[in-house]
């Protein structure tokens, strides 16, 4: 899922499937973490809500530990 149209149409141009919103479940996620903490939070939390139980995400930006620590509730 990419919502930025630009990085969305290199993303398909590049062969792969992409879409601007969350449509079913997925097995694995990538979070961007964003400037703002609470934006992080719910794309961590939003993420969460489509994985199967066994799925894996990983947290990838500039203060991935500090966002993990202050998100430990996000997954409910």
């Amino acid at each position: 899922m990419q919502g930025f149209y630009p990085d969305n149409r290199l993303i398909a141009a590049r062969g792969l499937a992409v879409a601007t919103a969350p449509e079913g479940r997925f097995d694995n996620a990538v979070i961007f973490v964003a400037r703002a903490r609470a934006v992080t939070h719910a794309r961590i939390a939003g993420a969460v809500a489509l994985l199967p139980r066994d799925g894996a995400f990983w947290v990838d930006g500039q203060r991935p530990t500090v966002s993990m620590r202050s998100c430990a509730s996000c997954a409910g």
